[in-house]
């Protein structure tokens, strides 16, 4: 039944930000510089003269063009993934729907009420500003998922104090966050402190 709840809320989630996404970039060509540039980089992983994942270049951190590649791959059957950044879009949307399940998690591993998280779940969600960056493919979407992440598993080790919460949340979540965005290493840092 929790599982079922979770991928609920991903998929209803994933339909918003992709449904409003394509209206925005697709349909109105309202396109973010910062998404654009990373759907390039990625375009030159994949098809330019001399193709290497170092096309990523060294300017934004790898992880939101990183993910885009097996979208991109497919640019020459839908030329819209590219052309109009759509898959920025689909990144970021995954992320967020992603972050909206870890919010929703946060709660169950609380044991609070299901319906009190669902309602919290709801208005992160639904926000205008998560709905507008989980649908713009910009980084803030997978920089938003891996700190919910982080967060939520430094609450369950501090709950049972069991090494493995730890190792995801800095080890992996908050390091993977940083690969997403610099601003990671002053809430790396904070944990730090909170350790």
């Amino acid at each position: 039944s929790d599982r079922r709840h979770k991928l609920t809320i991903f998929v209803v989630c994933l339909v918003v930000y992709l449904g409003v996404g394509w209206w925005l970039q697709v349909r109105h060509g309202y396109i973010m510089g910062d998404t654009l540039s990373r759907v390039a980089s990625t375009q030159a992983v994949l098809f330019s003269r001399d193709p290497h994942l170092a096309a990523l270049g060294f300017i934004f951190t790898p992880v939101a063009a990183m993910v885009q590649i097996p979208v991109v791959w497919l640019s020459p059957l839908l030329p819209d993934i590219t052309a109009r950044a759509f898959s920025g879009t689909i990144m970021s949307a995954l992320f967020m729907s992603g972050a909206a399940v870890q919010l929703y998690s946060m709660g169950a591993d609380r044991g609070l009420p299901r319906g009190y998280s669902l309602t919290i779940t709801a208005l992160f969600a639904l926000n205008p500003m998560i709905v507008f960056y989980g649908s713009n493919g910009m980084s803030e979407a997978p920089f938003l998922f891996f700190m919910v992440w982080a967060v939520r598993r430094l609450m369950l080790w501090m709950v049972d104090d069991d090494v493995h919460h730890l190792i995801t949340a800095g080890g992996v979540a908050m390091g993977l966050a940083y690969l997403t965005r610099y601003d990671a290493l002053a809430t790396v840092a904070a944990a730090g402190v909170i350790v």
